[in-house]
């Protein structure tokens, strides 16, 4: 993977991961926009995640909640037999900085930095 790909892409295993995923879309839309994908390890293989009912509106929900000024992201599901790679797409906010419980964020690289 290219530096370019990390700096719009963040991998999660698991919906447990949605304070950091929150962060980085909060980093995201400040920068240039980008991908939190969950159930990708840090490696980047696919170890899927099992959704509940209500997973994907409780995941918008909690970034929504906690993003100043709000984001929407475009959330996707890709499944498998038993297993599903989320993907949370946010683009670049016209209003920036973006914050994430209290703090601004903005992507640099592979990481989330406050500004």
């Amino acid at each position: 993977m290219s530096d370019l790909e990390y700096e719009h892409l963040e991998n999660k295993q698991s919906l447990a991961d949605r304070h950091d995923a929150t962060i980085a879309i909060a980093a995201f839309a400040t920068a240039s926009g980008g991908t939190v994908r969950f159930g990708i390890s840090p490696e980047g293989r696919r170890i899927g995640i099992q959704l509940g009912r209500t997973s994907l509106e409780e995941l918008a929900n909690y970034i929504r909640q906690n993003t100043d000024p709000h984001q929407f992201p475009s959330i996707s599901v890709e499944e498998s037999e038993n297993s599903a790679v989320v993907s949370v797409h946010v683009r670049e906010s016209p209003i920036k900085p973006v914050w994430a419980f209290g703090k601004p964020f903005k992507r640099v690289g592979r990481t989330n930095q406050s500004i």
